[in-house]
């Protein structure tokens, strides 16, 4: 074998250059070694065409096959170049280099997105728990200052000694008698308020001592002194719904009967009227009330005939002293129609008799005693 690239690596390059494994093996040259056993005789049967001989460099030479014996098959043989031995071997102009087959990588762009995306994300969450880590308080070694502060601010101060305003406007008795005493010519304007603020604050304050009482001893409400303190505290504009708020919580039927009493004492509409009613009749409140207050209430709220003929029967049976001004109204004839001249209760009087009962027996029951 001739000194250059070996056989072997030729078949190589030759294996590399044929898509097809089916096809027969080319015939090499000479030049570049002896074919192997199995190529061999083939090579006898195959001819190559010879071309016009390569141009080369001055000075070298250049080796032509002989033509080998006709078999009738032309073949085209693809030469690999050889290695780099510092000569320029001879090539046929018929004969074809094969090129180099050429390796593309391709990177999905989507793959770099969520590459990308991820190394955000990541660089994210970090600078996220390098900001949101908290500050490591300063030793207390470190800030003597501080220290000292804190032991100062700890030290309790003197308390600062109220005014006679603020204590008057507090409720006090003796700052609102003292007030109360000064010429009206030299008092000021604060102080003239502070007497006004300080008797609705005394006022409060006597309405939570007798919640106060009541709590402790239901009882007490007989006595006179609490009974008299609490239509007081009823009658005065400025503990009036307070005072009712406390007679919600009285026991039993008490608290129903004293919210009727404030509102059907005046014809007026007050802020106390307008919330004994609004409390009267809530649920709870309502159902606590006796079948005489009851009987009394449907009678200011019922406008259906039949239903009022209904509540007579109960009335004559149950009503009391409080139902006497609704059932004399219905006594009326008048009062509904365009000219409000209709009777609006035509269904009464067929059985006149029931109506005169009921007003009758209203008559003739007194109300419970209220406080």
């Amino acid at each position: 074998m001739r000194q250059g690239r070996p056989w072997c690596y030729d078949g190589l390059a030759m294996a590399g250059s044929r898509p097809d494994p089916a096809e027969p093996p080319s015939v090499l040259d000479n030049e570049w070694g002896d074919p192997p056993p199995e190529v061999a005789g083939d090579l006898a049967d195959a001819r190559v065409e010879p071309g016009p001989p390569p141009s080369s460099p001055e000075g070298s030479a250049v080796e032509v096959l002989p033509p080998a014996k006709a078999v009738g098959i032309t073949a085209t043989l693809p030469i690999v170049p050889p290695l780099d031995t510092g000569q320029n071997p001879p090539r046929s102009p018929d004969l074809e280099l094969p090129r180099p087959a050429r390796v593309t990588v391709t990177v999905p762009v989507l793959g770099l997105v969520i590459g990308a995306g991820v190394l955000l994300g990541i660089f994210c969450t970090i600078l996220g728990v390098i900001v949101t880590r908290p500050l490591r308080s300063p030793s207390p070694r470190s800030l003597p200052s501080e220290r000292v502060a804190v032991v100062v601010s700890a030290v309790p101060s003197s308390p600062r000694r109220s005014s006679l305003v603020d204590r008057a406007t507090a409720g006090d008795p003796e700052a609102l008698r003292t007030l109360g005493e000064r010429d009206e010519a030299v008092r000021s304007v604060a102080e003239a308020v502070a007497i006004i603020e300080g008797r609705d604050a005394a006022a409060r304050a006597r309405v939570d001592a007798l919640a106060k009482r009541l709590r402790a001893d239901p009882a007490a409400l007989d006595a006179p002194d609490v009974r008299h303190e609490l239509r007081a505290l009823l009658d005065d504009p400025r503990t009036a719904t307070r005072t009712l708020a406390l007679a919600v919580g009285l026991p039993g039927s008490v608290g129903p009967d004293l919210l009727f009493r404030v509102w059907t004492s005046t014809a007026n509409r007050t802020d106390a009227t307008e919330l004994a009613e609004m409390l009267l009749f809530n649920q709870k409140v309502r159902s606590r009330a006796t079948p005489a207050l009851a009987i009394a209430l449907d009678l200011r709220r019922t406008e259906d005939c039949v239903q009022v003929r209904d509540l007579l029967v109960r009335a004559v049976e149950h009503a009391d002293a409080r139902s006497t001004r609704p059932l004399s109204l219905l006594a009326n004839k008048t009062g509904c129609g365009p000219a409000k001249r209709d009777d609006c209760y035509s269904c009464l009087r067929g059985d006149p008799s029931l109506l005169d009962a009921a007003i009758l027996a209203a008559r003739t029951r007194n109300p419970p005693k209220s406080p």
